[in-house]
C-alpha cells in the first residue's frame, strides 16, 4: 500500500520553502534528462531493427542482450526510485488543502503507478503490524487503542521490485503501555 494522505510529523522549520522546491525540481530535472537519455538509447537500439533475416535476428539479440544487462536495470531502476524519493519528499511536506498539495497529490500518484507498471512497488503499510524484513522503526508512538508493533506512520516508502526487498520502510511504531 502506498502512502496518499497523511501529513508529516517534521516540524514547521522543514516545511517547503521556495529555494527548497526550486531545488526539488532542479534535481527531479536532472532525473528525467537521465532517464530520458537511457529512454533515447533504447529507442534508439531498438529503432535500428529495419533490416531482414540474419539481420534481423543478430540486431533481436543486441537489443535482448541491452535490455537484459542488470547494470542497465539497476541503474533504471536506481533513478526510478530516486525520482520517487523526490516527489514523496515534495508531496509529504506540502500543506493539505493547498493547492502545492494537490499538485503534490497528482505528481506522487501518476509517479507511483508508472513504478508499478515496470515491477517496482512501494511499501507503505500504515495500519500493519511491524514486519523486520520490509519495515524499519525510526520512532515509536504511544496509543493506548492500538496494538504495539502497528505501524502508525510512514517516514519514507519503502521499495521492492520483482518480490525483492530494495529498500526497507521508514516507520513510527505503537509501542505496548508502560514501555
Amino acid at each position: 500500500m502506498l502512502f496518499f494522505g497523511k501529513k508529516s510529523s517534521k516540524p514547521d522549520s522543514d516545511k517547503l520553502t521556495s529555494a527548497r522546491i526550486d531545488e526539488l525540481e532542479h534535481r527531479i530535472e536532472g532525473r528525467l534528462e537521465y532517464l530520458t537519455a537511457i529512454h533515447t538509447d533504447t529507442a534508439r537500439r531498438v529503432g535500428k531493427i529495419e533490416a531482414t533475416g540474419e539481420e534481423l535476428q543478430l540486431q533481436l539479440e543486441e537489443v535482448s542482450a541491452f535490455l537484459q544487462d542488470e547494470d542497465q536495470t539497476s541503474n533504471l531502476i536506481a533513478s526510478q526510485i530516486a525520482i520517487l524519493d523526490i516527489i514523496e519528499h515534495f508531496y509529504r511536506f506540502a500543506q493539505a488543502g493547498s493547492p502545492l498539495y494537490d499538485q503534490a497529490q497528482m505528481m506522487w500518484l501518476t509517479a507511483t503507478k508508472a513504478a508499478t507498471d515496470v515491477g517496482i512497488k512501494g511499501i507503505d503499510d500504515v495500519g500493519m503490524l511491524l514486519d523486520s524484513a520490509r519495515h524499519e522503526a525510526k520512532g515509536t508512538d504511544n496509543d493506548i487503542n492500538l496494538p504495539p508493533g502497528q505501524i502508525t506512520k510512514t517516514i519514507s516508502c519503502g521499495y521492492m521490485y520483482n518480490g525483492d526487498i530494495l529498500r526497507k520502510a521508514l516507520v513510527v511504531v505503537n509501542r505496548a503501555p508502560g514501555e
